[in-house]
């Protein structure tokens, strides 16, 4: 269970990261918009999509932890 914890905590903070530097170059200027319109074929639109999911993924992450601790 205490790897399952690191794991979570880890996911918390790459997140934290990500969403700051999006925050500080917005997401029209960020570096990985080019490279995952190039992998996926997408848009900036799907990329917004998938950093939203990223974010809800650790806010569920922090959910389950904090019902776990209960």
């Amino acid at each position: 269970n205490v790897q399952c914890r690191i794991f979570c905590f880890c996911v918390v903070f790459f997140v934290f990261l990500f969403v700051l530097s999006c925050a500080y170059l917005t997401y029209a200027k960020y570096p990985g918009v080019e490279w995952m319109s190039q992998l996926f074929g997408g848009t900036r639109k799907n990329y917004d999509k998938i950093g939203r999911f990223i974010q809800g993924c650790s806010l569920a992450l922090i959910a389950r932890e904090i019902l776990i601790r209960k």
